[in-house]
């Protein structure tokens, strides 16, 4: 096993503390580096499972952040994260089940809470289920750009191919 791992960059990883060395001739952790190579040791390739793994990371926090972020619907953000696409839902639900006359449901107009903490009012089953289609169909955009990228990076060959993939681009505008 070697000492040090090659990055996508110009840096080098010092395996035993994790310390990234840069290439300045002054830091003597870079010349100690330096003197290895000379004396003939080879470091460690590009570990492409942990850059994959860090990049998939990478993507989840994006998907996380635009989640929050939200859709328009009305003029006003909302936000879709996993708590807010619940609620979406059962309300949703119930305002189906009121339009068809199914069970015993009553209508009163539901407040929704804006991604700037504002309350909006629903005044009728339709306005919400018009909501609630809007929400659906964020949601499944933003969920569509997440699965490409982790399957493109799950897929990369290499590690130029992974560091080739631009997870901050595509995302949908909602």
């Amino acid at each position: 096993m070697s000492e040090y791992r090659l990055t996508l960059g110009v840096e080098v990883v010092r395996l035993d503390d994790g310390a990234i060395l840069s290439p300045d001739e002054t830091n003597p952790d870079w010349r100690r580096y330096q003197a290895w190579l000379a004396d003939g040791s080879t470091p460690d390739p590009v570990d492409l499972d942990l850059l994959i793994a860090a990049k998939v990371a990478a993507v989840e926090a994006l998907y996380e952040a635009k989640s929050l972020e939200g859709f328009t619907h009305g003029g006003k953000r909302f936000e879709l994260d996993e708590g807010s696409q619940g609620k979406i839902g059962d309300l949703a639900t119930a305002s189906g089940f009121f339009v068809l006359g199914v069970g015993d449901v009553t209508w009163d107009p539901i407040p929704f809470v804006t991604a700037g903490n504002e309350v909006h009012v629903f005044t009728t089953p339709a306005a919400f289920i018009a909501f609630a289609n809007s929400a659906k169909l964020a949601s499944q955009a933003i969920f569509a750009r997440r699965y490409v990228l982790k399957t493109a990076c799950r897929a990369a060959a290499t590690a130029e191919v992974l560091h080739a993939i631009d997870i901050e681009a595509g995302w949908p505008d909602l």
